[in-house]
């Protein structure tokens, strides 16, 4: 028998194999007789894989409101026609001055009248200084019972800008002063800056068990609200409820104390929502959330997130199994993704606003798209160990499974690692097995 030729026979030999590879029965890098979904398939998967950043909503929950410490100076005597300097402000003045405070250097002018009521003298006082100037007006009683304030108002105005503020009773006995141990006091402030936008702020205060409103350790917060407009675009709004049903937001003699907070914020990048309840403390590095939703409303669509605790309750305590869910709906008809479901169990912290502490366990996810090969999408990943605060879920089981715009479906069943393998079967009875690198690409299939 004549032997081939080295040459001849290597040349045979890449003729069969390229024959082997056409036909199918040799394929090492998903070649071509593999179905067409599993590309798109793979693609899907190691998307999902790559990010699950939003899963500890948790450590997003504010623990707290913007204004809940704070407290303001509540006056306690009308001007005098002399007022001793020695307690004047020396600091150079602004905008955010208490009413009422004496500047020293200012040009100082106050007028009294008894015309504005029966038995009440209203005196008004003026204050200027360069490019600064405050009024105040109190309305006080002078009886058998001594000194009473009745209602303090005024303004404070700088570069352009102007503070309006009231002090009115709010316990209704009709004064301010002299307080007691169950006086309230009524504060609203309402800024307007040259600039358009308009700051308003409200709070009810109790004077505490001393009965001295500026003597701020014992005192209460009642109720807090704040809006911030600029024309008739609402930029913020805060409103802050009690939740422990004791009538006070904040009480710096007790251990704790719940509140309920709604807040809307407006930016450029959209509005965001918030809907939380805290634990408040004295000592407000205590301080943490206990229900937490949140609504951005942005160019693309809406992003609902809500964090839950055991069996899907809406308060979520320390040492919870709890989940977080996140929604999104597009609103722009051009965009290929529809909406998207997203679950993630999460083991919460033994320690109360521990956020750190929290692990991700599971992570399931649904989307819809609107075109492209690919019409529904289904997913899951549950890591081999609890994923850590700050990390994300990129290893463990995996499932993913997609509906196809032309009909018929393919899933994945495997482990995702240094590369994403497992057994894909579909919709037409097909199954074989795949590896998928971490950037969707198949790197191999067999047995289709």
């Amino acid at each position: 028998m004549k032997r081939l030729s080295g040459m001849k026979f290597l040349a045979g030999l890449g003729a069969a194999l390229a024959l082997l590879a056409f036909t199918g029965c040799f394929r090492d890098d998903g070649g071509d007789d593999i179905p067409n979904s599993v590309e798109p398939l793979g693609k899907h998967a190691a998307n999902e894989r790559a990010d699950s950043s939003e899963w500890n909503a948790y450590e997003d929950a504010p623990s707290g409101a913007s204004g809940m410490y704070d407290t303001a100076r509540v006056p306690e005597d009308p001007p005098s026609q002399t007022a001793p300097k020695r307690g004047a402000l020396q600091a150079f003045p602004s905008l955010d001055i208490a009413l009422g405070t004496e500047i020293a250097g200012a040009v100082r002018v106050v007028l009294s009248d008894t015309g504005s009521a029966p038995g009440v003298t209203r005196a008004v006082r003026t204050q200027s200084l360069g490019s600064f100037s405050s009024t105040d007006t109190t309305w006080y009683k002078i009886d058998g019972n001594g000194l009473r304030l009745v209602r303090v108002s005024g303004k404070v105005s700088y570069g352009g800008d102007t503070r309006y503020t009231v002090f009115e009773d709010g316990d209704g006995d009709g004064y301010l002063s002299p307080a007691g141990a169950g006086s309230v006091v009524v504060v609203r402030h309402v800024t307007v800056f040259a600039s358009g936008r308009r700051d308003e702020h409200a709070v009810r205060m109790g004077a505490g068990p001393d009965g001295d409103f500026n003597k701020a350790g014992d005192n209460s917060l009642h109720s807090l609200g704040k809006l911030s407009m600029h024309a008739l675009d609402t930029l913020l709004s805060l409103v802050v409820r009690d939740a422990d049903g004791d009538g006070v937001l904040y009480n710096p003699l007790r251990d704790s104390n719940k509140i309920g907070v709604e807040s809307k914020v407006a930016g450029d990048a959209g509005r965001t929502d918030l809907f939380y309840h805290a634990n408040v403390f004295t000592d407000s590095t205590r301080n943490y959330a206990y229900r937490y939703r949140k609504v951005f409303t942005g160019p693309r669509g809406v992003e609902e997130t809500t964090a839950l605790g055991r069996d899907s309750l809406p308060d979520f305590v320390p040492g919870d199994s709890g989940w977080v869910r996140v929604r999104f709906t597009s609103t722009v008809a051009s965009d290929t993704l529809a909406s998207s479901w997203s679950r993630y169990a999460v083991r919460l912290s033994s320690q109360p606003g521990n956020a750190a502490g929290h692990r991700l366990i599971q992570v399931d996810r649904e989307k819809t798209f609107r075109a492209g090969v690919v019409s529904g999408l289904r997913f899951s990943l549950r890591p081999g160990t609890s994923v850590p605060a700050g990390s994300f879920a990129r290893t463990g089981s995996l499932f993913a499974r997609i509906d196809l715009r032309a009909g018929g479906w393919a899933q994945l069943e495997g482990e995702a690692a240094a590369d994403i393998s497992g057994t894909v079967t579909d919709s037409e009875g097909r199954s074989g097995v795949v590896r998928i690198r971490l950037d969707g690409t198949v790197k191999s299939a067999s047995g289709f």
